[in-house]
């Protein structure tokens, strides 16, 4: 064994090594093997000084019973801890302490209440957010996490039972449930997805499913924001918060990006049908949205989805930090699929809105290329991750440039005649930029009918120099081409 010790001294302090040279620095040497355990694992050895020379230690009962009560102080309990005590050939009564540990399977662990890791040679105390991301992520393997917890109070006749028949009926249509699932009981389904136990619902199914959230999900929430300018100090052109179930928060989500996302309509030489194309691709904003239903940290009580529309991109932001052991790059090539919501990803994955293996960034990424818009780019921050889409174009402002496959596009006159009623909405329009139809009635010097008003924005749509985007009473007009302004 001094043999083996000779070799490891002599290669020096590194990651998973560390020399103490008595038994005063205990504690420090237990901070260190706490940073092992949170690490790769590693060799704390006592006895050794700055010069690399083994001086040793006497070891007494009362020594090894204060090593002892020190390492009860890790919490949870290490399993793998191994103390050895090694004598030195020269001095009989002195000893080597070896102590050797394993990277822990119950990361993070403290010591004396603290959490500790290793950074190169050197032992640091560990960030607070980094230990709460560590904690989820354990608390994740157990199996123990917010989705799972259940709800009192809550029963079936909480939840839309039609938003759950939707589900099965579209995973058995896309072969991700046999035809068989769309015979079972309300009840039933719900315990087989593991959405329910001890007949009671879990956070998950009221999540995904809730009527109404009368039960404190405060959580349940997205925030949505069209913003002038390219910063959050610009002028607001619409803000809304939306609370529900997740696919209520998607379709509010869908309604506000239709209602403020350009599509571009152009006719192509091969077809004769008009041909309408999204300034962004639709199932890369849908996959952002999933991803962060699926992965955001719902334990955060005062937490919400962010959706904010610049004149230059769109950005989706959710608390909740990626795992450990994933980075910003690992994001952009094939990876394992980490669902903070195990059983909410499930029931995307049902409906086919995310796939099963971590191709969602992947996908975000090909779909933008297709488009031939910029990459998404990811990042973390504010402890949350976030999805931005660049535009190639900014919206609000006027294109320099028409890309090749707009080139068809039907030019707009400013020559029609129009009567004082069409113009009189027309400069409205101009000067808003985008209006309701209750919008238009409020602002006319002498309304006429809304029948009339909707005659006349027909007729302005008809010589293309306005368009209609999204649908019902929140459906807005806006000028056809940034040229009227």
């Amino acid at each position: 064994m001094i043999t083996q010790l000779e070799q490891i001294i002599s290669n020096g302090e590194s990651q998973t090594i560390e020399f103490k040279k008595s038994l005063t620095q205990l504690k420090s040497t237990m901070e260190t093997l706490c940073g092992f355990l949170n690490s790769e694992g590693g060799i704390a050895i006592i006895g050794v000084n700055q010069h690399g020379k083994m001086v040793g230690q006497k070891v007494t009962d009362n020594t090894q019973q204060e090593i002892a009560k020190e390492i009860a102080k890790i919490e949870p309990l290490p399993s793998s801890l191994n103390i050895e005590y090694v004598t030195l050939i020269e001095q009989k009564d002195h000893k080597i302490i070896v102590a050797s540990i394993d990277r822990g399977d119950a990361i993070p662990y403290t010591y004396n209440g603290r959490a500790f890791y290793r950074n190169q040679s050197s032992t640091m105390r560990m960030p607070q957010s980094r230990y709460a991301q560590l904690l989820m992520e354990r608390s994740m393997q157990s199996d123990n996490t917010w989705e799972t917890q259940l709800v009192e109070g809550a029963t079936i006749d909480d939840l839309d039972h039609e938003e759950i028949r939707r589900t099965i009926r579209i995973a058995t249509n896309i072969n991700r449930l046999s035809t068989g699932a769309l015979n079972e009981s309300i009840e039933n389904i719900l315990i087989k997805l593991e959405l329910m136990k001890e007949n009671k619902l879990t956070n998950a199914a009221m999540a995904l499913f809730a009527k109404s959230f009368t039960f404190n999900f405060t959580q349940c929430l997205i925030k949505l924001a069209r913003f002038r300018g390219t910063t959050e100090l610009g002028e607001f052109i619409d803000s809304q918060m939306i609370d529900g179930n997740a696919f209520e928060i998607m379709k509010a989500a869908n309604d506000f990006n239709m209602r403020h996302l350009p599509v571009a309509s152009f006719f192509n030489d091969s077809k004769l049908e008009r041909i309408d194309k999204p300034i962004l691709p639709v199932l890369a904003i849908r996959e952002a949205l999933s991803n962060a239903l699926c992965h955001r940290d719902y334990s955060i009580h005062n937490g919400a989805i962010t959706l904010a529309i610049f004149d230059d991109r769109l950005e989706i932001w959710n608390n909740g930090l990626l795992p450990s052991f994933l980075t910003i790059d690992d994001l952009k090539k094939s990876h394992k699929s980490h669902p903070r919501n195990k059983r909410m990803a499930k029931i995307f994955y049902l409906r086919g809105y995310i796939e099963s293996w971590g191709t969602g960034t992947t996908k975000m990424i090909e779909l933008c290329r297709q488009n031939d818009d910029p990459e998404p780019m990811f990042d973390e921050y504010s402890g949350g991750f976030s999805v931005t889409f660049r535009f190639r174009e900014p919206i609000g402002c006027s294109v320099k440039e028409t890309p090749d496959e707009f080139k068809n596009i039907t030019e707009i006159s400013h020559n029609y005649l129009l009567n004082d009623s069409q113009k009189e909405i027309f400069n409205l329009i101009k000067k808003y930029h985008a209006l309701t139809v209750s919008n238009i009635l409020a602002n006319l010097s002498n309304p006429p009918s809304g029948r009339m008003v909707r005659k006349n924005l027909d007729v302005l749509r008809q010589k293309g120099l306005i368009r209609l985007e999204g649908y019902g009473k929140n459906a807005i007009w806006i000028l056809n081409t940034e040229e009227n302004q």
